[in-house]
């Protein structure tokens, strides 16, 4: 659950109904907006993948493996894959975080075991 910046919304992940896409389990992305008291669609999340970061008020981030992703939310359906992130001892991508102000990104990765 994140707020979207500058809106009144809350985003979620509905896990109500599960989706299966290419064999993984996703869920619906949506917002309350707490002003209006309403519930939107937000489209899907990126296949697999359960923990989101806002970039901005249009621009989300997901992360599936090692691959970190970027949806455009307000032009469209589509993730695009913006980096593959490793480092020795360890594995996929569980957590993202951003800064305030948007310019550093903190990743949280699966430690492997020896």
């Amino acid at each position: 659950i994140q707020q979207r910046p500058g809106t009144k919304e809350i985003v979620f992940l509905d896990k109500n109904a599960n989706i299966v896409v290419d064999g993984k389990t996703t869920f619906e992305l949506k917002s309350f907006d707490s002003e209006r008291r309403e519930t939107h669609s937000l489209g899907l999340a990126l296949e697999g993948s359960e923990d989101f970061c806002w970039v901005d008020k249009n621009k989300l981030l997901m992360a599936s493996g090692n691959d970190l992703y970027l949806r455009k939310v307000n032009k469209g359906i589509e993730w695009e894959k913006v980096g593959t992130f490793t480092y020795p001892g360890y594995g996929t991508i569980s957590r993202i975080s951003i800064s305030p102000n948007g310019k550093k990104i903190a990743l949280a990765l699966h430690r492997l075991q020896e």
